[in-house]
């Protein structure tokens, strides 16, 4: 399971959580992914880490664009580091 032991974490933490497991599930398909079509899954649950992390920034408006922006740039470095 992505999320491990963070599923044991405070609520507070939800953003940070999601964005850490999504980042480890990335890193896993960028170290050792070869396009199969198993890894959709994987890619969904990313994607799916990503969006409950935002939506849970989204519940304090005024710095939601820079975390969303923090979170896109984390996520750029992934690739970038693989390139």
């Amino acid at each position: 399971m992505a999320l491990g032991d963070a599923l044991t974490r405070d609520v507070a933490e939800t953003e940070r959580v999601c964005l850490d497991a999504a980042e480890r599930v990335l890193s896993g398909l960028f170290v050792e992914g070869n396009g199969d079509r198993h890894e959709a899954a994987d890619l969904l649950a990313a994607d799916a880490l990503v969006t409950y992390a935002l939506e849970f920034a989204a519940e304090s408006p005024a710095g939601f664009a820079d975390r969303a922006t923090q979170a896109l740039v984390r996520f750029g470095q992934l690739h970038e580091s693989r390139a």
